[in-house]
């Protein structure tokens, strides 16, 4: 019997809150912030974007759909997500209109709201009452990153496979300083630069325990080094030193997660709702229709896009949970000074 009574309250929450999202469609406050966020989310995709592939961009501009679904429900974010997609080849046409992509928007932002809507993490002990780390475990990222700048200047990179040019089995610190590459197609220069830079700087981040810092620099870390080699792939082809670069900012990826959580500064099942949310996101509406609307539009095979799609979303998914969960927590954060 109480468990009846209990589902039974479940479905009524449920269906309230569905009901709470329809009415936001007469909340005129509702309506100029979520008209304000679509503006912000123009900017964001116009402006603030930077293009990997033909097909594959990189952006934060699903971050204001995220917004509209926490403050006003699925049916809102869905329509601003259509809209913000259209406005968008409006204002930068980059070829002809494909309702494919107008449906991503909407179904993304449906899911953003179905699944954040009046929901945020709860507040939680701070960094210096959770579980303390030994000195042992808190120094492993920096050794890690350590280790990342030693294979950079040791270990093989990247092999050159181009006409007339067969450049292998040399570190990186090699290509910066011959001048053949430097004329090349495909200049792996500014790849093998961004390698050390972000290795420099998570050694720092690790060292001041920036720990959600860290994470977004080394997930922007796999994303840069892995794409483009990806799609330029007749040209470079990755040696040992390439993939344990890419191996030691992913790892860091994980033991920074597991020191956040391990320290009770972050709500775990929001965090777990978080990336359920981003990982369906991902695999559903970027990998796998994505793929089928560019096989529909530019004619090659499913296995071409599959592949790079999956990487850039993959690898974007760990920065894009935290960044969620901490832009919710910063919108409870707000509403809850507001209401002070």
């Amino acid at each position: 019997m109480n468990s009846k009574m209990n589902v039974s309250k479940v479905n009524i929450r449920s269906n309230s809150r569905f009901r709470a999202a329809v009415y936001e469609f007469r909340n005129r406050k509702a309506i100029v912030v979520s008209g304000m966020l679509l503006a912000l989310h123009l900017v964001l995709s116009v402006f603030i974007s930077l293009p990997l592939t033909p097909s594959v961009r990189i952006s934060i501009a699903f971050i204001t759909n995220v917004v509209t679904g926490y403050l006003y429900g699925p049916w809102m974010a869905m329509i601003t997500g259509a809209l913000g997609d259209i406005l968008q080849l409006i204002l930068r046409p980059t070829g002809g209109y494909f309702f494919g992509w107008t449906l991503n928007a909407a179904l993304g932002g449906f899911l953003y709201g179905l699944m954040f809507y009046q929901k945020a993490p709860k507040e939680k002990k701070s960094q210096e009452e959770g579980k303390k780390i030994s000195h042992f475990a808190d120094t492993i990222p920096t050794v890690v990153f350590v280790l990342i700048l030693v294979a950079w200047q040791f270990l093989p990179f990247l092999q050159i496979m181009e006409p007339k040019v067969s450049l292998k089995n040399f570190s990186a610190i090699f290509y910066l300083n011959n001048t053949i590459v430097s004329n090349m197609k495909g200049n792996p220069e500014i790849l093998i630069i961004a390698a050390f830079v972000m290795a420099a700087a998570g050694i720092v981040f690790s060292l001041y325990r920036r720990r959600i810092l860290t994470i977004m620099l080394s997930t922007a870390a796999c994303l840069w080094l892995l794409l483009p080699v990806y799609t330029n792939r007749d040209i470079w082809k990755p040696e040992i030193g390439f993939y344990f670069i890419v191996a030691g900012f992913f790892v860091n990826i994980i033991i920074n997660l597991i020191f956040v959580l391990k320290q009770n500064s972050m709500d775990a099942m929001f965090l777990l709702r978080c990336f359920i949310t981003m990982t369906i996101v991902a695999v559903m509406i970027q990998m796998f229709l994505g793929t089928v609307w560019c096989v529909l539009m530019y004619g090659k095979g499913f296995g071409f896009y599959f592949t790079t799609r999956a990487i850039k979303s993959l690898i974007q998914l760990p920065f894009n949970t935290v960044l969620v969960y901490y832009i919710i927590r910063m919108m409870k954060q707000h509403q809850m000074d507001i209401a002070r």
